[in-house]
């Protein structure tokens, strides 16, 4: 399946719970910035995270997490300004750091993720800014 069809099935609801890894966050939150660009992806990210974790049958677990997702967008951003390479595994393959979900504890400690304010709304990382946060490298 291409990356645009995936985000299809993504978009559509069409993807189960079970099959949504971190790697496939990933990748939907790449294609999306590529084919809506930074302000029109976190609303479409937001609604279909949300579609699928309606799927899951217990409503008592983790759930949507506003600060995960507005952090992990911004850190693909940063990756595909960089490189964005051919097709997903192309990009997985220049930027493997982000295929492991714990990358984000270099932004924020576990309290702040684990605290109910940073599920509802985006709290700013307490340890790294993330990396559309810093300023731009002089030359």
């Amino acid at each position: 399946m291409t990356d645009a069809q995936y985000l299809q099935e993504f978009e559509a609801g069409r993807i189960s719970p079970g099959d949504f890894s971190h790697r496939m966050h990933i990748r939907v939150a790449r294609e999306l910035l590529i084919e809506a660009g930074p302000d029109d992806a976190l609303p479409r990210l937001r609604a279909g995270l949300r579609t699928i974790l309606a799927k899951i049958e217990n409503p008592e677990g983790p759930g949507y997490h506003e600060t995960l997702t507005v952090a992990w967008l911004r850190v693909v951003q940063s990756a595909l300004l960089r490189n964005s390479g051919e097709d997903f595994e192309a990009f997985a393959g220049t930027h493997p750091e982000l295929m492991n979900s714990g990358l984000i504890f270099d932004f924020y400690d576990r309290s702040i993720l684990d605290d109910s304010e940073a599920r509802e709304i985006f709290v700013p990382p307490a340890c790294l800014p993330l990396p559309a946060d810093r300023p731009p490298i002089q030359g």
